[in-house]
């Protein structure tokens, strides 16, 4: 087996043994188009589900390479063949399905500049997501408005300690997110919103190993040095979100919808992977305005 197949089986071993968290991004929005008066309060609580169409497609290929080799009489499994595995646990350590808790919290600021500031953080155990968004526009009956906004996320871990632990990596995650907001609400009862956005993902991996032992290690066996398996890479997520708000005053049963285009090529053991995929994000809960 040649080092570069071997580093490929000491990975996927590691990753299998640890197989167990993601690093999905926080996706819902929560708010409708009109922002909050100044002292006005939103408290927002969701269970968010995260389907990545790219796992599903990484585990039928990686099913299909099983069965290609295994109906092979001899020879060893292709380096081809190991890549195609391993791209489907990372596929799912990266993008594991699930369903996360979120808490939301919005304050109304200003009814300046232009038609309304409010700013809000959210919160779902891992990801934690400033936002500020500006009303730019309101109809005359004051029943449709567009809206501006902008947000910071900050994942407190993208791997369990466990993965970092074995490839000698530490990985830190930042998100930048901007898009506009298009409403429409029928007086306290009814708020439906659609809204563009765009998500840039910044992705880090910081080799663990110290310098003079990587410098003492042999040349022949490089290959093995877990800290060259990662690279820093970056994710782009463009979409549309969608939701409404349906209620009466204080109370509202909120229903929020993402729907985006995942752009991730990294770079994992010196070889470009595509992991381009779809990404859909339901979610629903309960907002209370006060």
């Amino acid at each position: 087996m040649s080092s570069s197949r071997a580093s490929i089986v000491w990975l996927l071993v590691a990753l299998m043994i640890v197989f167990t968290s993601g690093c999905a991004t926080s996706l819902s929005n929560l708010a409708p188009a009109h922002t909050l008066a100044p002292g006005e309060v939103q408290i927002t609580g969701v269970a968010q589900a995260d389907l990545y169409t790219g796992v599903f497609d990484g585990s039928i290929d990686a099913g299909r390479a099983v069965v290609d080799a295994a109906r092979r009489d001899e020879g060893p499994i292709s380096e081809a063949e190991l890549r195609t595995l391993l791209d489907a646990v990372l596929l799912w350590q990266l993008f594991l399905p699930g369903a996360t808790p979120e808490l939301a919290l919005r304050v109304g600021v200003s009814d300046r500049p232009l038609k309304g500031l409010d700013m809000g953080l959210r919160y779902n155990g891992n990801v934690v997501k400033p936002d500020v968004r500006l009303q730019l526009w309101e109809s005359q009956g004051g029943d449709v408005a567009l809206t501006a906004h902008a947000a910071y996320g900050y994942h407190r871990s993208v791997a369990s300690s466990a993965v970092e632990w074995l490839v000698m990596t530490e990985f830190k995650r930042h998100d930048f997110e901007a898009g506009l907001s298009a409403g429409w609400q029928y007086h306290d009862i009814i708020k439906l919103y659609l809204s563009p956005r765009y998500l840039y993902s910044d992705l880090s991996a910081t080799p663990n190993l110290p310098d003079w032992l990587k410098e003492r290690i042999p040349e022949e066996y490089q290959d093995y040095n877990p800290s060259r398996f990662f690279e820093d890479s970056e994710m782009h997520y463009v979409g549309l979100n969608w939701g409404a708000m349906l209620g009466y005053r204080w109370v509202f049963l909120h229903i929020d919808m993402t729907m985006m285009r995942v752009l991730f090529r990294p770079t994992v053991l010196e070889s470009s992977r595509n992991y381009d995929n779809w990404v859909f994000a339901p979610s629903a809960g309960l907002s209370v305005r006060f």
